[in-house]
């Protein structure tokens, strides 16, 4: 909202320390929420979506872009991590579709995005090739917490 014409004329009603907060707030918010959609939207790309409160597959629309399309198999169902990702997605999905307040949402805080992220990119780099990108000299992403 802070970048929309709509909020300069709002913040000329505010005093100037006021505004810089709105404005903090307004980026901090969208950030939020864009960091539940981008994990939604890459735990759904691995083929992973919950029905019926269990990991259930994504992808079933020919439109619908998966790993799959790019040469990778789908996440395997059955396994700790795809019940932990369809959790997420489905607590993603809920946070973002509406708006929440002490809600019994499946917990989706900075280590519950973060812990998602790493077993996707780990799955992501071991299903599809990523000798083209590293042909233009992109380096594999190393995760740090390995060994730790």
């Amino acid at each position: 909202m802070c970048c929309l014409p709509i909020f300069s004329d709002y913040a000329k009603t505010l005093a100037p320390q006021e505004q810089t907060l709105f404005q903090y707030l307004a980026v901090n918010h969208a950030v939020w929420e864009g960091r539940h959609a981008a994990i939604r939207w890459l735990i759904e790309f691995v083929g992973i979506q919950r029905r019926k409160g269990r990991p259930a597959r994504f992808g079933r629309v020919p439109t619908d872009m998966t790993i799959a399309a790019l040469g990778g198999k789908p996440f395997p169902l059955r396994t700790r991590d795809a019940t932990e990702l369809a959790r997420i997605w489905k607590g993603c999905t809920q946070a973002t579709g509406h708006t929440t307040h002490k809600s019994r949402h499946h917990k989706i805080d900075v280590p519950e995005l973060d812990h998602a992220l790493r077993i996707i990119v780990r799955y992501i780099e071991k299903s599809i090739s990523l000798e083209p990108v590293q042909a233009i000299g992109v380096k594999p992403w190393t995760d740090p917490t390995v060994g730790v």
